[in-house]
């Protein structure tokens, strides 16, 4: 998702499976992140929230389709709802889903496998059956 955010000259979309959105803002070091005081500047541009609000201000074809999705006993289940909240919000198009499941690979096999039909027909592909 964030790859899309920052090149929407590469990605038309956007995904994220119970996504992590949050930890550019924690306040601990982190070692992608850095350090909460002098990595600020860093910290803020890599924050998921701050890459929507940047991409408002481009032209609305440069700006990706988000899709999130977030299983209901994922511990990462109120960070997603927040940021689909600011997402609406912003007005900015996405679509997010919440099913069950935890935050593990059969949880994201499954949500892998509902999305990519929603991803194929964004791009135009068409789906074999």
């Amino acid at each position: 998702m964030k790859s899309a955010l920052k090149h929407p000259e590469l990605f038309s979309v956007g995904v994220s499976h119970s996504g992590s959105l949050e930890k550019s803002l924690i306040p601990e070091p982190h070692p992608v992140f850095g350090h909460p005081e002098t990595d600020i500047k860093l910290r803020r541009t890599e924050s998921p929230a701050y890459l929507v609000e940047q991409a408002l201000c481009e032209f609305p074809n440069r700006r990706p389709l988000l899709l999130l999705d977030c299983g209901a006993s994922d511990p990462f289940l109120e960070v997603n709802r927040a940021f689909q909240n600011h997402l609406q919000f912003l007005g900015y198009p996405h679509e997010s889903h919440e099913t069950r499941g935890h935050h593990t690979w059969p949880y994201w096999d499954r949500a892998l496998q509902r999305i990519l039909p929603t991803v194929a027909e964004y791009l135009g592909a068409e789906m074999r059956r």
